[in-house]
């Protein structure tokens, strides 16, 4: 009898660990089953690209079918909210799948670090739906922006603040770098009216690059792109007219959040210990939980270096584990 294979997620780690076992499938006789709430695989790290309008969803947005078509993975599509390890078990609101080998990957979601008002009036980039709609909500601010008659409610419409000076974030107001300059033109706005911010508490951006990296990617956003960068500073709160940190309060109606992440909400139900600030779930060199034959991979997993720290939320790191 063949043994069955669930991994829950269809991100960057649960795709590899389905591809990488669907080419052991005869030999080990498996049976590779992916579960994942939605259809379609969404590129993470192309989004930036998506809600600064350079290319269309359809750039980022793969059906599972798809990638699977040829392969004898099975595809279901559904979302699980309930983990019984002791029954080798795990259920959906209307269904249950049983397993003799479970991969974890439902990866990450954003850290809001108890800011208040964040979640409330703050934009995050951690799906397609999360691209479209600061896509429309900047279009929409300059569309407001030259009909404003009032100075002040117009600056909050053409300040755009990004918070993370990490990838997503650089990469974010990098794009809104660019595309701001073609909003202003398309609607009789002087460039030189719009403000843009990214705010980190950390003292330079890019902490995962050198020095020399993160440098010289200063330099060009403050010079080239006229970028504000704000290092060293801490967002207390964030309302549904400004963004207010340790050196004041920035006059605002956009604040995008891409300063860290958390473990998926649903491994709130299953009992894995969890590690580290980011809550990852615990495991050892070989991705393994403390339940028999389950583990962990992508954002998900707590695997540490040989110096005992995580590895980074990055997709090549995702793809290793």
């Amino acid at each position: 009898m063949s043994k069955r294979v669930l991994i829950v997620g269809a991100g960057y780690a649960g795709i590899k660990a389905a591809l990488t076992l669907n080419k052991y499938k005869n030999r080990e006789d498996i049976e590779v089953t992916i579960i994942d709430k939605n259809h379609y695989h969404t590129l993470l790290t192309e989004l930036h690209e998506v809600a600064g309008n350079r290319v269309s969803e359809e750039a980022v947005y793969i059906p599972l079918n798809e990638i699977f078509k040829y392969t004898g993975v099975k595809v279901v599509n559904d979302e699980i909210t309930s983990f019984e390890f002791d029954k080798h078990k795990i259920s959906s609101a209307n269904y249950e799948y049983e397993y003799d080998y479970l991969i974890m990957a439902m990866g990450s979601i954003p850290n809001f670090f108890e800011v208040s008002g964040l979640k409330e009036y703050g934009f995050t980039l951690w799906s397609l739906d999360d691209a479209l709609r600061i896509r429309e909500h900047i279009r929409t601010c300059f569309i407001h922006a030259s009909q404003e008659k009032d100075e002040e409610k117009r600056k909050g419409l053409l300040t755009f603040v990004v918070g993370g000076a990490g990838f997503t974030g650089v990469e974010m107001i990098g794009e809104l770098a660019h595309w701001t300059k073609d909003l202003a033109k398309e609607y009789g706005i002087n460039r030189k009216d719009v403000r843009l911010i990214i705010v980190d508490m950390l003292p330079r951006i890019l902490n995962s690059l050198s020095e020399k990296n993160a440098q010289k990617a200063h330099r060009y956003m403050e010079k080239k792109l006229g970028i504000e960068i704000m290092l060293s500073t801490a967002v207390n709160e964030v309302t549904s007219e400004s963004i207010i940190t340790d050196k004041g309060s920035i006059n605002t109606r956009t604040v995008i959040w891409a300063a860290g992440i958390t473990a998926c909400w649903n491994t709130e139900y299953c009992d894995v210990e969890r590690v580290g600030r980011e809550k990852r779930l615990k495991v050892d060199q070989f991705c393994r939980t403390e339940h028999q034959n389950v583990y962990v991979a992508g954002d998900l997993s707590g695997l540490t270096n040989e110096e005992g720290r995580p590895y980074p939320a990055m997709v090549e790191n995702a793809i290793q584990t």
